[in-house]
């Protein structure tokens, strides 16, 4: 089994069944077929904040010395400060890789400016690229207690304290493991990807519970489809060649945990047909997105 990124999605390929063929992974089919309008005005928001990050101080600098130019002060330390104010600018002589996005946008270089633009529409994602890093770390931080390996220590504090509250979930609520990160197929349907786990949760409700683990801040309706995928995948293939097992029975009702830093919860999630039927509507618009065709 192997995953591979692209940028049309992520998918999967099989060592048991189809060894050739690619199978496409249930979040990038969840993320190409279902709408999220909110996430065009998010991103415009993020762009302004960057933008305003790097205009605050030197039209707050800018500000003052027009002020003083104003009021007649300052003789030759006037001209110091201007020629300062003029060097915040100028991008000529500055290296490239440390030139400031005001230098490159007032650089009247197009590729230049074009570089700085860039870094400004691109907000949202680094805004991104850093809440799915702790989220990463704590996954591999779970996952490795899990599975009985050696939790590595981490600067990443927002891991560190979703960690914690896993540990404190676990020790709350006692969950009996039967499994985790375990990667599943649907060969019908076409799709594969990694569930967090499955477990006994005493208290909750009998038989097995498929879960899966978010740290972002909410918990959003999409990730029914998710999990409804999942507990129709047809069958487990293990790590390293390891072989495969049919998929494990779980119960229509399927869970969220929710680690936050200062809070963990539970949140119940409906896997049964209706959301599999919607996540089998989302794909086909996926699909279609993607290739142009629903096949």
């Amino acid at each position: 089994m192997s995953r591979t990124t692209t940028d049309r999605g992520r998918y999967y390929t099989s060592e048991v069944v189809e060894p050739d063929a690619n199978f496409w992974s249930v979040t990038s089919l969840i993320n190409g077929g279902v709408p999220k309008p909110l996430l065009i005005p998010w991103a415009a928001s993020q762009a302004s904040y960057a933008m305003l990050d790097e205009l605050q101080g030197p039209l707050t600098a800018t500000k003052h010395l027009l002020n003083d130019i104003a009021t007649n002060a300052g003789g030759m330390e006037m001209l110091d400060r201007i020629d300062r104010a003029r060097a915040g600018f100028d991008h000529t002589s500055v290296k490239a890789a440390d030139r400031t996005v005001l230098q490159q946008i007032a650089s009247e270089v197009k590729s230049v400016v074009d570089k700085g633009r860039s870094y400004i529409s691109g907000a949202h994602k680094r805004t991104l690229d850093e809440a799915g890093k702790a989220g990463t770390i704590a996954h591999e931080m779970i996952e490795a207690h899990l599975k009985g390996r050696e939790v590595l220590s981490t600067d990443n504090e927002m891991a560190q304290a979703s960690f914690a509250n896993f540990l404190e979930f676990e020790k709350t609520c006692e969950p009996r493991w039967e499994a985790a990160e375990m990667t599943v197929f649907n060969t019908k349907e076409r799709y594969a990807g990694t569930l967090d786990f499955i477990a006994e949760i005493p208290g909750l409700q009998p038989g097995l519970t498929m879960g899966d683990t978010k740290t972002g801040k909410g918990v959003y309706p999409e990730v029914a489809l998710q999990l409804a995928a999942y507990r129709h995948a047809d069958f487990i293939e293990f790590e390293h060649g390891m072989g495969s097992a049919p998929m494990l029975e779980t119960n229509e009702l399927a869970v969220v945990l929710h680690l936050r830093p200062d809070k963990w919860e539970l949140v119940p999630v409906d896997a049964g047909e209706q959301p599999f039927n919607l996540f089998r509507h989302a794909a086909q618009v996926a699909w279609m997105t993607r290739d142009g065709n629903g096949d």
